[in-house]
């Protein structure tokens, strides 16, 4: 009996650590960055016109900076400028195009040297 209760409860933990991780992912141009609200913009095809709220303790990464892309940074608000392409991973799972308020954002990757033109 005690193990069956020990293996439902584990497979219950996994159950839920897999349905409630750690959010998705948003790949997009940022098109507009509010400094009052701290928040941003941005637009992709999957969610055009998703409102993005940056957090005190959001994770700014810039990948590939610098001369010839041989070291890595960390950013701040002031690097998240329109036209600049960023991967968001968000809290939550709400759809970003019609939810009413902003989501919360845990990571923001910048690459600086993968371009297009």
């Amino acid at each position: 009996m005690k193990k069956l209760i020990l293996t439902a409860s584990v497979l219950l933990g996994l159950a839920l650590t897999s349905a409630f991780g750690d959010g998705f992912k948003i790949y997009g141009v940022i098109t507009n960055a509010d400094i009052n609200t701290r928040t941003i913009t941005l637009d992709s095809s999957v969610s055009p016109g998703a409102v993005l709220r940056i957090l005190p303790n959001t994770e700014i990464d810039m990948d590939d900076c610098g001369l010839f892309g041989l070291y890595d940074k960390h950013g701040k608000w002031e690097d998240l400028v329109p036209g600049t392409f960023v991967k968001a991973e968000v809290f939550g799972y709400a759809n970003p195009s019609t939810s009413p308020t902003p989501l919360s954002v845990k990571e923001i990757t910048i690459e600086c040297g993968k371009k297009a033109y």
